[in-house]
């Protein structure tokens, strides 16, 4: 039986009666011996615009392993990036490490400067296709390299979506902005260096360029400190790194630190011996600006004004009559090539946002095309539509408060730039801003003066003014200035009568009374408690009449009338019970109920719910409330006779209360005072110990203190990591969700969930947040 075939080099027929020839003549034997040849020679890191047998490579060895291990499973993988990230870089060691294995034959092809029907030609003439039959690369271990493809996926995928087909042994590996979008393809993301420390691979990254350039300066740890910081405001992106690195010969690190706001005009002079797009940062994202659609064009620039990220709400209404479906089409198309990026947000609902020098890029673009006004005008307005739902209502929900702290960074932006008028939108979001820093503690001068500029440089008559006088009663209270907390507070309550909304005159009582409560006037404090709970009735607010409970129950307990207290709050039981309450106000009522088994001397009781009120607290980073339930656990520990523990809380949340500018509450003072009386502990040990618990953190004592009472109870099986996934599960967070919360990987999130449900006998994820509602609302109640 004759075989026949044609010849892998020139597919002239030939035949033979034992086994097929792969050429036909002993020319085309050499020809294809010259093709691998000449193959194998365009390794070099010439041909990949980067002189990287010049230069060290620094970090990326989990990318390497990643990255080779897709390579010997999948035949098509695309490294993807925004600009400047190190694809081509990582391609290129990945490559080197190949060809010191010796693992087969690799070809690289450099198609930044080709376009159209010419780059499948150079393709095809660095494999050595020489005739359009791919068939001369049958049965040769051949990878192909294929570097910046981003502006030519439409030939690269036309051109590769055959050699795939009819090559089987033939791999390739892209870089891209964007994925080539072929069957089999696996996208994997290159991301920019890790810079959180010192010893990061892009600290390491910089100072090993910055030796290149000066290698007489020596950097001690205050420098790399300020070293990553640059790394960390540069996103942690290589070609950035490297720019900045060269100007160590000229400004000193902390200058180059300031001047990074003015990066694109900063960062150029890259390695002359580099492509144009690699010498300077402006030109390397201008790569990528220039490839979008005008749609794309126009609300990539006007995205670039909101710093602290954005969702598909306020995309659609900088785009104006561009409806639903074409905003999400527009969305998707950027975060493909690169330009934005999905982060963390709301429960539910998609988050992108910007690396912050293609921000910059933007904002220079926003600029030269005149829409600027335009579009910060139109995201005051939408701001405004935001943040009203959490400032309006008697108490703030967790939801509206979570959306305020995902704003938070545009919150800050625009009130930075509206502090240059009058415009009297800046007194809701100025008081919303500190509603935030609030929130996480943040009541100091920066925060009050800020506040105070917006309410000097607007209108008395703003329709928003009353809000703002609130807030910053609340700031004066937090503080310990009480006699300037009752003041704004009165004035605020005293406008808001004159405009009529009840919800907004019920948040502002309840402010009023916790200040008049401060200042020891006790009487004034109930009236407006009072007034306040029947304005919670009024609108059938739930969560307001619970917390109004709660401190009319903290009220008669202070009062020393713990009976009443308990009184006050157990009517309300299926409301504590099921009601949806924000962490704040959890962490609140679980407080006073703890205090409430304090003064009964049930000490187990008041520890285990100061514990949980602490875990809540921390949990959603309360500040105030984390204060709270660290002198409550002080407080317990010394009576328990753990006076070592106790003296190391109080010293913790001395230095604490001292670092958030937060006066210690009355009551907590007081228990603490009897307590150390009371553990007769001599006072010279007592001082040593509180001197030592001063010096630690407010992260460290929390960890300390609900650690050492798992290991003491010995009836908690799960730890705080679990506990955290087990909440934010509740919430209906998504793994991917959890992950990007909790800064752990995905992985790691399902690991802690096949735990959970092991641990407790659980089967699904509605099992364990129904296992948590239920033991979080018996401990409430």
């Amino acid at each position: 039986m004759n075989l026949v075939q044609g010849c892998v080099v020139c597919g002239a027929e030939s035949t033979s009666g034992a086994r097929a020839r792969r050429y036909c003549s002993n020319t085309c034997r050499q020809r294809a011996y010259r093709n691998r040849a000449k193959s194998t020679a365009v390794c070099g890191s010439a041909s990949l615009g980067l002189p990287a047998n010049m230069s060290s490579f620094v970090g990326r060895d989990d990318d390497l392993v990643e990255i080779g291990r897709l390579l010997r499973t999948t035949r098509l993988v695309t490294l993807v990036g925004p600009a400047g990230v190190g694809k081509t870089r990582l391609a290129a060691e990945l490559v080197g490490q190949l060809q010191r294995a010796g693992r087969g034959e690799v070809v690289l092809v450099e198609l930044a400067r080709t376009k159209g029907a010419a780059v499948a030609l150079e393709i095809k003439s660095a494999l050595g296709i020489t005739h359009g039959d791919p068939h001369v690369l049958a049965g040769r271990d051949l990878l192909l390299v294929l570097d910046n493809c981003e502006h030519a996926l439409d030939d690269c995928g036309e051109l590769l979506g055959a050699l795939l087909t009819q090559v089987p042994d033939l791999r390739v590996l892209a870089t891209s902005r964007e994925s080539l979008r072929l069957p089999g393809e696996v996208a994997y993301q290159v991301h920019g260096l890790s810079g959180a420390d010192r010893r990061s691979d892009a600290v390491r990254l910089f100072l090993d360029r910055a030796r290149t350039v000066a290698p007489e300066l020596e950097f001690e740890d205050a420098d790399t400190t300020v070293v990553a910081e640059i790394c960390a405001k540069l996103d942690g992106l290589p070609l950035a790194i490297e720019l900045a690195a060269r100007l160590v010969r000229a400004f000193p690190l902390d200058e180059i630190r300031a001047r990074l706001d003015d990066r694109l005009s900063l960062l150029t002079g890259g390695w002359r011996t580099a492509d144009q797009r690699h010498q300077d940062l402006r030109k390397a994202i201008a790569w990528s600006y220039e490839l979008l659609t005008p749609p794309e064009m126009t609300i990539f620039r006007r995205l670039s004004a909101l710093p602290g990220g954005f969702g598909p709400d306020v995309a659609g209404v900088l785009m104006g009559e561009t409806n639903r479906a074409q905003v999400l089409e527009l969305l998707l198309s950027l975060e493909a090539k690169s330009l934005i990026m999905p982060c963390a947000g709301a429960p539910g609902t998609a988050r992108f946002r910007m690396l912050e020098s293609i921000r910059l890029f933007g904002q220079e673009e926003l600029v030269a095309s005149g829409e600027g006004d335009w579009t910060f005008d139109r995201i005051v307005d939408w701001l405004q539509v935001v943040v009203t739902p959490a400032l309006e209502a008697v108490i703030t929900s967790d939801e509206a408060m979570g959306r305020l702290i995902l704003e938070h960074d545009n919150l800050e932006h625009v009130v930075e730039r509206l502090s240059e008028s009058a415009d009297e939108r800046q007194v809701l979001i100025a008081a919303a801003l500190a509603q935030v820093r609030s929130h996480y503690g943040q009541v100091g001068d920066l925060t009050v003066a800020m506040l105070d500029g917006a309410l000097d440089r607007t209108d008395p008559d703003s329709p928003h003014r009353s809000i703002a006088l609130g807030q910053a009663a609340q700031l004066a209270g937090l503080r310990g200035q009480y006699d300037e907390a009752v003041r704004l507070g009165e004035a605020a309550v005293e406008l808001e009568r004159q405009r009529g909304r009840v919800t907004v005159l019920g948040r502002l009582l309840r402010l009023l009374h916790g200040v008049r409560d401060r200042r020891g006037e006790r009487e004034q404090a109930m009236s407006a408690l009072r007034e306040t709970l029947d304005i919670s009735r009024r609108v059938e607010d739930h969560t307001g009449m619970v917390l109004c409970l709660n401190d009319l129950a903290w009220h008669h307990l202070v009062e020393g009338d713990v009976a009443r207290a308990e009184r006050v709050l157990d009517p309300w039981a299926g409301v504590l019970r099921f009601a949806r309450l924000p962490d704040r106000q959890v962490a609140s009522v679980l407080h006073t109920r703890a205090a409430i088994a304090l003064h009964k001397d049930d000490l187990r009781t008041a520890e285990a719910r100061f514990a949980e009120s602490l875990r809540v607290a921390a949990g959603a980073c309360l500040e105030t409330q984390v204060l709270y339930a660290l002198d409550g656990l002080a407080v317990v520990a010394l009576l328990c006779g753990r006076a070592e523990r106790g003296l190391l809380l109080v010293g913790a949340s001395d230095a604490a209360h001292k670092v958030a500018g937060v006066p210690r509450d009355p009551w907590s003072a007081r228990r603490i005072d009897e307590a150390l009386t009371a553990s007769g502990v001599p006072e010279v040990h007592a001082r040593a110990t509180i001197a030592t618990g001063r010096r630690t953190t407010v992260r460290d004592a929390v960890a300390y203190a609900l650690e050492e009472l798992t290991e003491d109870s010995g009836t908690d099986p799960l730890s705080q990591r679990e506990r955290d996934v087990i909440e934010l599960v509740t919430k209906g967070f998504t793994n991917r969700q959890i992950a990007a919360r909790l800064y752990i990987s995905v992985r790691t999130v399902e690991t802690h969930l096949r735990k959970i449900r092991d641990t407790l006998g659980l089967r699904s994820r509605a099992h364990i947040a129904a296992w948590a509602t239920q033991r979080g609302a018996s401990q409430i109640a």
